[in-house]
């Protein structure tokens, strides 16, 4: 009977014993979850700010790039001499012809320089900012540079076959001052460069322009030497040009 009682008492221990034991590993199970759960939450928590970090950084990078490409694209619109290159789609077959309005040169839209300041005109016309002095005294002007649209012509200026133009740019620097130039925009047949600009004067009145025999013809109305610039122009006169490479020279 003692045998027997002893028995019961072993296996209700045993039982007691393996109830702890799986309350322990149930808990430990629990915590080990819990534990492996907050690592991947971490993780991916890491992966997010990695992934957000890594975004910003190309954001920065594609601005950067962009604002890099533009800087490009407006400094490669003034080449050395201003060079214009034909779109392929331009009909060139008319280079060595003497039909002069079929070649496509537009003085309206192409670069210049003018007292060593770069000009791109845009539908005839430039509009630059001038800055005098510094900080609070600093004034800011603006400069307006166009073209008389009327006052163009066409001819060959250089002997080579192929139609060249003739231009006249009005620059105003600022003030009252309105300063007339002659141009020449010339046609190799590859390419059109810009020939340097030529003062004809201040606050003129260019009344005609022509190519006549190589030559640029024109002609126009100034004040006599004692008259004040509010005078109204009247005095006729003819200036001949003549295109020596890139250079404009007044002949007599």
């Amino acid at each position: 009977m003692k045998k027997k009682i002893s028995k019961k008492t072993s296996n209700k221990s045993g039982t007691k014993k393996e109830k702890k034991v799986s309350s322990v590993a149930a808990e430990s199970e629990g915590i080990h979850t819990i534990v492996i759960a907050k690592l991947r939450e971490a993780r991916d928590r890491g992966l997010r700010q990695e992934i957000s970090f890594s975004l910003v950084i190309f954001i920065i990078l594609a601005v950067g790039a962009y604002i890099i490409f533009l800087i490009n694209m407006d400094s490669s619109l003034y080449e050395k001499e201003y060079v214009y290159r034909r779109s392929s789609k331009i009909n060139t077959s008319h280079a060595s012809s003497t039909s002069f309005s079929a070649v496509r040169i537009d003085p309206a839209n192409f670069g210049y320089s003018i007292d060593g300041r770069k000009i791109l005109l845009t539908d005839g016309e430039y509009i630059g900012q001038i800055v005098s002095g510094k900080g609070d005294t600093a004034v800011v002007g603006y400069t307006t540079t166009t073209i008389a649209g009327t006052l163009t012509a066409r001819g060959d200026l250089n002997g080579d076959g192929t139609a060249d133009v003739s231009a006249i740019l009005v620059d105003q620097p600022g003030g009252s001052g309105a300063f007339y130039y002659a141009v020449a925009l010339l046609d190799d047949g590859a390419t059109i460069k810009a020939s340097n600009v030529f003062l004809l004067g201040d606050r003129i009145k260019v009344t005609s322009t022509s190519i006549e025999k190589g030559y640029i013809v024109i002609s126009l109305l100034e004040r006599k030497s004692d008259e004040p610039m509010s005078a109204t122009p009247s005095i006729a006169k003819k200036i001949y040009l003549k295109a020596d490479g890139l250079q404009l020279i007044e002949t007599i």
